[in-house]
């Protein structure tokens, strides 16, 4: 069972590596080239999250699962997106009708 927890956190936490690195790829490539790129949302952090909860570790989840939230950029801006669609744009809609 804890080959497969290994095995199973370890890919979890490439893919999320991997993720969180394209993005931060292109947020680069975006600000030299100054066209925009669209990411990967969400799914780099909560990969991050899931090895860290699948991992056989003790206390590594409890301590360390804010860390892929942080560093993924596509995650900040998809969660900051939609709570503004959801704030600013619920009120805008009610006032065009």
């Amino acid at each position: 069972m804890i080959m497969a927890q290994w095995i199973i956190g370890g890919l979890l936490l490439a893919v999320s590596v991997l993720i969180i690195v394209l993005n931060w790829g292109l947020v680069i490539r975006t600000v030299i080239t100054k066209k925009h790129s669209s990411g990967i949302p969400i799914f780099g952090a909560v990969a991050g999250m899931l090895a860290l909860l699948v991992l056989p570790i003790e206390g590594v989840f409890p301590r360390y699962w804010w860390i892929p939230p942080v560093v993924d950029y596509g995650f900040a801006f998809s969660i900051l997106g939609a709570i503004y669609l959801s704030v600013f744009r619920s009120g805008s809609q009610e006032t065009q009708r």
